[in-house]
């Protein structure tokens, strides 16, 4: 029973524990959840999408351990529709797979993912091809679930920027390593799109009204930001990631105390920076819970006349920089997430998204897409372009179920069965994993964009 609860991962009782008021930082032994085990289902490959390649998920193993790294560096190692399904395959394979007891993810290139391939869906949009943006989703979200459910140790490894739903991958591993180049930002809204990909859930699960912060104003943090908020649990140097990885490679085991004592030995120390947002955690859980983006506004606008003006104007730039009607989408996504399950939330994150990509309700993630990653304005025009021209009943489309039934996401909600086993001799495997260190990102707009250096923001 003891290991049977160690194995248990996040849900509605993870995001409780997450959401308490304690200053206490939540163990990795105290997360738990329901045990699901989903059966295995596949989509077809989109012939949209260039397949993957032995280099954008490179496989390794170990001992008694499975490495998978994202290495797409060329696009700050963003996700397409092959990658996520060579990802959820291998991770359904070495749920049954004897000695794979202890599975790692981590990104190459000094970037965790910059999360969905956004300028792909765009280009896809464009042509039409709605079919082959929505079976991008439906990969991405049952790799989600297939993570969230999971029956075996799991390491997540930030040394770089996980951008919006890329963190959710690692929210739920029982390890997650933060080195001092780790860096987190939601910035969809940015972009006239939603936190999706379980983003939703996973900002509902912070602290007090962090996680509605942090979506509408697309703050970046860094590694001290996201283990206060219990983004991430584990602080570690980044100089010290190989030999971690190199001890955790050697295990055989599937004891949990085990792989905690070698963390443990690793974890360094945290220094809140004097200008981080931590310190105002009082005014962004008394403005950030009100009810409407609106409120949120205009309680800024009341207190920037104080001594702290600066940072009242950069919140507020960020929240106005994005789209009216994402920033409505995204709010009531949140506070949505905190009554839902995980897979109820990927439900509803998959029909707003498939909305926002057809273009019918509004075409902002087209407009946001083009102003920041195509031609590099960033001066979108936003249709609503004003927060009181979106009305409740312009956001409550977007959250509808679909009329056919047919069209919805489906999960492996019941137990999984007929797990492969099948041999690894379609990919290439090493004998040790691979290094994250190698490659720079090309696709520099995307990180500017995540980072709202195109705003002319800077953290505060």
């Amino acid at each position: 029973m003891a290991s049977r609860m160690r194995r248990m991962r996040l849900s509605a009782l993870h995001c409780r524990l997450l959401c308490r008021s304690s200053t206490s930082l939540p163990s990795h032994r105290e997360i738990f959840s329901y045990t699901f085990s989903p059966s295995q289902r596949f989509f077809s490959a989109g012939r949209s999408w260039k397949p993957v390649t032995e280099k954008q998920v490179v496989i390794s193993r170990g001992l008694g351990s499975r490495v998978a790294t994202i290495n797409n560096p060329k696009r700050a190692n963003a996700l397409t529709t092959a990658m996520a399904r060579k990802l959820r395959t291998f991770y359904e394979r070495w749920e049954s797979e004897v000695g794979a007891n202890l599975v790692i993810l981590q990104g190459a290139g000094g970037v965790f993912s910059s999360g969905a391939d956004v300028k792909e869906l765009y280009r896809l949009g464009l042509q039409g091809n709605f079919e082959a943006c929505r079976e991008f989703f439906r990969e991405l979200y049952n790799l989600n679930y297939v993570l969230g459910t999971y029956r075996r140790l799991q390491v997540s490894v930030l040394d770089g920027l996980a951008v919006g739903g890329a963190c959710a991958l690692t929210s739920f591993s029982h390890f997650q390593l933060a080195s001092e180049n780790a860096a987190f930002s939601s910035p969809e809204t940015r972009i006239g799109f939603h936190p999706d990909a379980g983003s939703s859930f996973l900002l509902s699960c912070l602290k007090g009204s962090f996680g509605e912060y942090l979506a509408l104003t697309g703050e970046k943090l860094d590694m001290t930001d996201m283990i206060m908020t219990r983004l991430v649990q584990n602080p570690i140097q980044s100089k010290r990631i190989p030999e971690i990885l190199h001890q955790l490679h050697s295990l055989d085991t599937t004891d949990e105390e085990v792989v905690t004592n070698i963390i443990e030995a690793f974890e360094d120390g945290i220094e809140v920076d004097p200008d981080s947002f931590l310190h105002r955690e009082e005014i962004i859980n008394r403005i950030f819970s009100l009810e409407k983006v609106e409120d949120i506004i205009y309680a800024l606008e009341a207190e920037a006349e104080g001594r702290d003006y600066a940072w009242y104007r950069d919140v507020l730039d960020n929240i106005r920089a994005a789209s009216p009607l994402s920033q409505k989408i995204a709010l009531k996504s949140i506070r949505m997430a905190r009554q839902e399950t995980l897979a109820e939330s990927l439900q509803r994150e998959y029909r707003i998204s498939c909305r926002a990509i057809s273009g019918n309700l509004s075409k902002d993630f087209y407009e946001g897409v083009r102003a920041h990653l195509i031609d590099k304005d960033h001066n979108p025009k936003w249709s609503p372009g004003y927060l009181e021209s979106v009305s409740d009943d312009m956001v409550d489309a977007y959250f509808q179920p679909f009329e056919n039934e047919a069209e919805e996401l489906e999960l492996p909600l019941n137990k999984r069965e007929g797990i492969s086993n099948a041999a690894d001799s379609d990919v290439s495997l090493h004998g040790a994993p691979q290094s994250a260190g190698e490659g720079q990102t090309e696709d520099v707009e995307i990180l500017n964009w995540a980072m709202n250096v195109d705003a002319g923001t800077k953290k505060t």
